[in-house]
């Protein structure tokens, strides 16, 4: 079990400390979203100021960069990070491809794969010398002379992670990837059900053993070393889970809304079936918590992807009731 440090510093002059920071007191590694940042950047600030810790985008999106841009940003941190950098990679959905990131949004499933498979065949073509030739349906490259390749790395390639909600890109990770990142919000039972079977299958398809494909992520931690510190903590991550798009799709897909899961009071919450497109943050009122170290058991009996990280201080589980 490793645990991760989600980098939250908004200013980048405060990244290299944070990162310091947090690979001192033990974390395993450092991760960074792309919300309102760039995910590379923050990472390559932090490299400089680590040495021990893994370092990984959750996630960097995907399809408004061409593989080969993404090659050469993890090739670099990679080497700058003397071999702790992990390219977590994500497909996002419709709305924000089509209408922030003016992107095609096309067989976003097959599409993730070829972007993995490009990956790899460049990082392959630049450490071996020999020609770069992959021919997708998406994707095709064939031109890469000595001027423009890095030539052999000092490290191994980066491993890649791909993010997953459906089944269908849970069987490309198991294909393609070498992880597997959950979304926040995932159930013990969604990962039994849908993504190990689907992880396997894909697995079997590519003759590769499921059980060395890393799955990571899933639900939320907060920890503080006060209740205020809790209680401002806990509203940040309500914050976060109303902003997501489109809560009760998500949650109807994940087979989640049934009588045994759901409360009758439930059913009025703004995440249920009959609440807006985007609830208010302030309206997120459900979530259950509990102190530690009764919140520590109860996380390692239900933590979808069993990564829990021991702590002496105070923390909340807070997950939505209707989850």
């Amino acid at each position: 079990m490793r645990v991760t440090h989600r980098l939250a510093s908004n200013s980048l002059a405060a990244i290299p400390s944070e990162a310091a920071w947090a690979e001192s007191i033990g974390y395993d590694a450092l991760s960074k979203n792309e919300t309102a940042h760039d995910s590379f950047i923050p990472l390559t600030l932090a490299a400089t100021s680590t040495t021990r810790a893994m370092l990984q985008t959750s996630v960097a999106i995907a399809f408004p960069r061409s593989p080969m841009i993404t090659a050469y940003t993890a090739r670099d941190l990679q080497d700058l990070s003397q071999g702790r950098f992990r390219l977590g990679v994500g497909t996002q959905v419709k709305g924000h491809i089509e209408r922030r990131f003016s992107t095609s949004w096309e067989s976003p499933g097959p599409r993730l794969r070829e972007y993995v498979q490009a990956l790899k065949a460049i990082w392959s073509a630049w450490d071996t010398g020999e020609r770069l030739n992959f021919n997708g349906k998406h994707y095709q490259f064939s031109l890469m002379t000595p001027f423009f390749s890095p030539g052999p790395g000092e490290f191994p390639a980066p491993p890649v992670f791909t993010a997953a909600v459906n089944a269908y890109n849970c069987r490309v990770a198991g294909e393609v990837a070498d992880g597997l990142m959950l979304h926040s919000l995932t159930s013990p039972e969604y990962v039994r059900d849908v993504v190990r079977p689907a992880l396997a299958d894909g697995a079997k398809r590519s003759s590769r053993d499921a059980d060395k494909i890393t799955v990571s992520g899933g639900g939320f931690l907060i920890t503080g070393p006060n209740r205020a510190s809790l209680r401002a903590a806990q509203a940040e991550v309500r914050r976060r889970i109303a902003s997501m798009p489109q809560p009760a799709p998500i949650i109807r897909s994940w087979h989640l809304m049934d009588s045994k899961r759901l409360g009758s009071g439930c059913m009025k919450c703004p995440c249920a079936a009959s609440g807006p497109r985007w609830v208010s943050w302030s309206a997120m009122r459900c979530c259950t918590h509990s102190p530690y170290p009764e919140n520590m058991m109860r996380l390692r009996e239900s933590s979808p992807a069993a990564m829990v990280g021991s702590s002496t201080r105070p923390a909340l589980r807070c997950i939505p009731t209707c989850l």
